[in-house]
Order: structure tokens, then C-alpha cells, then sequence
């Protein structure tokens, strides 16, 4: 089955890291191939927002921790990676990191991941954190039940694991659990 990011620009980033004669790229080739990745995250997210469109965007890279990767969603940090080994652990940590250093706190840290050549994208966060999203979401679900039982019974070694899961999936439940 076709999903919406299959025919998304996120789907059909060249592998830049090797070329026919086995160049790597430089460090500008590197953060050019990291731009154009976190443009394309900013255009699915406007396609999946479009309330939202006039303020998703690339963020200005030089404000440091100031500003997440691709800014504009409300209540959520993005960390994004293209690379040929991701290190969505890594990515998330520097989302929380850089989180805890702004001045907006109260937002959810994901690391959006690509590998370079792969046709998916993924999420990854903290299980807490996917658990809480869960149980905003508008829809009779078992997992919200679940989350609503378990309500201050969740084990902190347990809610600060993290998970990754389709980017798309991740998107969809956002989208239902702010009622977009």
C-alpha cells in the first residue's frame, strides 16, 4: 500500500552520499543534503497542516538551540537526520537537550529520521510521551483506555523509552489527537 509520503519529495531523496565514483560529500554538500531534507519535512507537515502553512518552515540554523529544525507546529520540537547511518536516539536526545535550553519548554521532542535510500521516514520519542498523545486522541481507542488506566502507574523507566514509528502514523495521530 501507497502511503502520502511515498510520492512526497521526503520519499525520493538520492542517495548524495556516494556517487557513481564513491565521492562523500563535503561539509557543505552534508549540510546542503540536511537543508534540503528539512525543507521537504516542512512541506509534508504544511500538507498535513494546512492551518498551519503560513508558520511551518525551516528554522534559521544559526539561532542554535533557540529553534528546532522545522518550527511552526504548535506543541512539537523536530529534530531531523538524512543520513546514511541515522542515530534517532542521538537526535532525540538533542531535541530534548536543546528543548530544556529554550524558552518554550512545553513542547513534545521528536527526531524525524531518513535513511538515505530508504523510502520511509521515521519518528522516534519517548514512550510517555506517545502514551500522552494517545490519550488526547478523539477516537475510541483501547490504547487511550489503556493510557487513562495506567495514569500515574506508568513506571518512569518505561515512559521515557524510546519508540519510533512511521513518520506518517505519527503524523496521523497528531493530527486527530489536536482535533485538526
Amino acid at each position: 500500500m501507497r502511503s502520502r509520503l511515498d510520492d512526497h519529495p521526503l520519499s525520493s531523496c538520492e542517495d548524495l552520499s556516494v556517487t557513481k565514483t564513491k565521492r562523500t560529500l563535503s561539509g557543505k554538500g552534508i549540510r546542503e543534503k540536511g537543508k534540503r531534507f528539512e525543507r521537504a519535512w516542512a512541506a509534508v507537515l504544511r500538507e498535513w497542516f494546512p492551518q498551519y502553512a503560513d508558520e511551518i518552515h525551516r528554522s534559521i540554523q544559526s539561532r542554535g538551540p533557540e529553534a528546532c529544525d522545522v518550527i511552526g507546529l504548535p506543541g512539537y520540537w523536530f529534530e531531523c537526520q538524512d543520513a546514511v547511518t541515522v542515530t534517532p536516539i542521538a537526535k532525540l536526545v538533542q531535541a530534548e537537550r536543546d528543548l530544556a535550553l529554550s524558552d518554550d519548554t512545553d513542547r513534545t521532542p521528536i527526531a524525524i529520521t531518513h535513511r538515505t535510500g530508504s523510502r520511509s521516514t521515521q519518528a522516534t520519542l519517548r514512550t510517555g510521551d506517545l502514551l500522552h498523545l494517545f490519550a488526547n486522541l478523539r477516537l475510541h481507542n483501547p490504547v487511550g483506555k489503556l493510557r487513562h488506566h495506567l495514569r500515574g502507574r506508568l513506571p518512569i523507566a518505561v515512559s521515557s523509552l524510546p519508540i519510533t514509528l512511521d513518520a506518517e502514523d505519527l503524523l496521523m495521530m497528531i493530527r486527530h489527537a489536536n482535533g485538526w
